[in-house]
């Protein structure tokens, strides 16, 4: 054991002892302590401060015997002779909870190595997210304080208002009657977009993200676990030029509006990943790695449905685990997700087919979990060459629950304001 940490140790178990400064006794944990025999007495110290008993070297000594300490009175009077300047004593606190922490992290990736080198079949992504979890937890350990305290928070927050700058950052959605009702999308929230099947469920997702991303210029990342990166960006391209992709996109006379569109989508921030297979392990990990490169200001995954952990476990449990980890992971990276979620066959037997939310498939936790969900409702869907959808905000959490309703354009599947 170093020398220099071990006298730093043996130094402010001399300071409690003579002084009784409950301010150093609260300030150190136990684990700080690498040597067993100060870690012994200081957890005997510990134990006579919570119950508000005097330390001093003959009751300490007493306290030591109880528990059948083996250290001997000798020892713990040679401690006192350690001389100690009470302006020095919180700086060897931060020296031992750095160097315990050091420890923690070393034993953390020896371990793993050890593993790595003697098994053979081991699911990598998984080990990777283990440690990532480990190394947070040691990094959560130094600024823990910090995070309980409310006074930097409500520092920042009082700048903000004064300032009045972007105070809620929320990301709108392009739709007036929707944004009347829920603001926008702020940073940390689960948004749940969820319908019958050819409700519009992605055509509407794909349209919110024209306009962050296309006509805001606000970096999204767009998971799309059922269509190809071909078909969203054909999608894309017959929002922008209001054109059948089917019919229209080959007429030589629509050429200018073609490359209209070419340039915008090309000089937007439009990130998509169009997996088949979408694992939770590999996204938890690389997910505010993606973020914080690209700069990207919100996520939309399509679809929930299709999302696994690959643990055999019953479905109603794995996607409670699914939408905790998605929102766990919203307030972590402080971006909003939005998900679309497929619904049950419940509503079909209603007189009254309006989706609720106990109609949300295989829920799980989903309603509670998420901050908004949203019900695409339309009873005659593909009837007529435009028809009205009904947006049903059946759970908001910071607002009004309500509906509204916008006009779908099937030619070229665009959601515009029911003006």
């Amino acid at each position: 054991m170093n020398k220099y940490i071990n006298k730093i140790e043996k130094t402010l178990l001399a300071s409690i002892i003579i002084s009784n400064n409950k301010k150093l006794i609260k300030k150190i944990k136990t684990r700080y302590f690498q040597d067993k025999k100060n870690y012994i007495i200081f957890n005997v110290i510990k134990h006579m401060y919570i119950n508000n008993k005097k330390i001093d070297l003959i009751t300490l000594y007493y306290n030591l015997r109880k528990k059948n300490s083996f250290i001997k009175f000798s020892y713990i009077n040679s401690i006192i002779d350690y001389k100690f300047n009470y302006k020095n004593l919180f700086k060897y606190i931060k020296i031992l909870k750095k160097k315990t922490n050091i420890q923690q992290l070393y034993k953390t990736l020896k371990k793993y190595c050890l593993f790595l080198k003697f098994n053979k079949n081991i699911n990598l992504n998984k080990i990777i997210y283990k440690i990532i979890t480990k190394i947070k937890k040691i990094k959560k350990l130094k600024c823990i304080n910090n995070k309980l305290s409310i006074k930097n928070k409500l520092k920042q927050i009082k700048q903000k208002i004064f300032l009045k700058k972007n105070f809620l950052k929320v990301l709108k959605t392009g739709y007036k009657t929707i944004d009347k009702l829920i603001l926008g999308f702020s940073p940390g929230e689960l948004i749940i977009i969820a319908g019958r099947p050819s409700t519009g469920k992605t055509a509407f997702c794909i349209n919110l993200s024209q306009k962050i991303c296309i006509k805001n210029k606000k970096p999204i990342l767009f998971y799309s676990l059922e269509m190809s990166r071909e078909q969203i960006i054909i999608r894309l391209i017959s929002l922008l030029t209001k054109l059948n992709s089917r019919t229209e996109f080959t007429k030589t006379c629509n050429k200018k509006k073609l490359n209209y569109a070419f340039e915008k989508i090309k000089k937007s921030f439009f990130y998509i990943n169009d997996t088949n297979s979408f694992n939770m392990y590999k996204f938890k990990t690389n997910i505010k790695k993606i973020c914080k490169q690209k700069k990207i200001k919100i996520v939309f995954i399509d679809y929930l449905q299709l999302i696994y952990t690959g643990k055999p476990e019953s479905r109603h449990i794995e996607l409670s685990k699914i939408s905790r980890d998605l929102k766990k992971i919203s307030m972590d990276i402080k971006i909003p997700i939005v998900v679309v979620s497929q619904l049950n066959r419940n509503s079909e037997l209603r007189v009254d087919k309006r989706p609720i939310l106990s109609d949300l498939k295989d829920s799980g936790s989903i309603e509670q979990d998420a901050d908004i969900i949203i019900f695409l409702y339309n009873k005659n869907f593909y009837n007529k060459k435009y028809s009205k959808t009904e947006f049903v905000i059946a759970k908001n959490r910071n607002g009004p629950i309500g509906f509204t309703k916008l006009k779908f354009i099937k030619n070229y599947t665009k959601f515009v304001n029911d003006d």
